[in-house]
Order: structure tokens, then sequence, then C-alpha cells
């Protein structure tokens, strides 16, 4: 990885063989020479792109109804994901954790939806002049300073 030339430095540099792997270069049908939990690490982490793809292979494989600790722990920081591995669990289901995953982002994409149609709706009242802050404030169930601060980033953006 580095070129040093002078043979006394390279006196003190250990010269060790490193096996770097690819998942995305490495077929299906080699990883199914593997016969520890690091195929489905490598499987995860090559399929971690494509969700369709990834969900098809983790509910078909057996494999993935209990996967060690460990290998969830790597699964998890590798690809980013933020299923949920509680303390208690020596294996992990990952079809069930991928399950937690979609609905998690479910929850979170309607609560989002829901907070921006809240977000139409003031800017609605709002743009009819008919109610204060303080009663816009109570029909939506939020705080003043959050209407106010709704109308400021709308008179913002005109």
């Amino acid at each position: 990885m580095i070129k040093i030339e002078d043979p006394e430095l390279l006196s003190y540099i250990p010269d060790y063989r490193i096996n770097l792997i690819s998942p995305y270069s490495i077929s299906d049908i080699s990883l199914d020479q593997f016969h520890t939990s690091l195929r489905e690490v490598i499987l995860f982490i090559k399929y971690s792109k494509d969700k369709n793809r990834l969900r098809k292979i983790v509910t078909a494989d057996p494999h993935f109804l209990s996967v060690d600790r460990k290998a969830g722990q790597v699964i998890k920081i590798l690809t980013g994901s933020d299923f949920e591995i509680r303390e208690e669990e020596e294996k992990i289901d990952m079809c069930k954790a991928l399950e937690d995953l979609k609905e998690e982002g479910r929850q979170e994409g309607w609560q989002e939806g829901r907070q921006d149609g809240i977000r139409k709706l003031i800017l609605k009242i709002l743009a009819k002049n008919q109610f204060s802050y303080e009663e816009i404030a109570d029909m939506t169930e939020m705080s003043v300073e959050e209407i106010m601060e709704i109308d400021r980033s709308a008179a913002g953006q005109q």
C-alpha cells in the first residue's frame, strides 16, 4: 500500500498478507460454501441496497431465522441498519428485524405526513386572517410559539 525504498526502514514494517472480501463480487453459489454466520453477514451486506431482493433472500433462507448476536451486530454496523438487538438475545431473527425496520419507517413516514398536513392546515387558517394564534393553537393542540414559527417560516419562503 505504501512504497518504501529504504531497506533499514523496511525491516521495521511487518509484511502481513491481508485478504479483502468484496460482498458485491462474490456469487451466491460461492457463498453457499460458507458454513458460518459469515455467509449471512456477506449476503445481507451484498443485498442491503436492494430492499426487495434482501427481503426475498432473508425470508427464503432459514439461516436468517437464527443469526448469531455478534453477526447481527456486524450486519447492523456495516449496513447502517437500525434494527433492535436486545441484551438477552443470543440469536436474532433477521426476518423480524427487517419487518420491525419496515414498520418503524412506515410509522415515521405517517408521522411526517401528519405533521406536514397539520402545517398546511395551519397555513390555510392563517391565510384567512379569522383566528388568532391562540385560537389556532387551541384548535390544533400546538403551542402559540409553534404556530408563530410556522407563520414566520411561510412568510420567509414567499
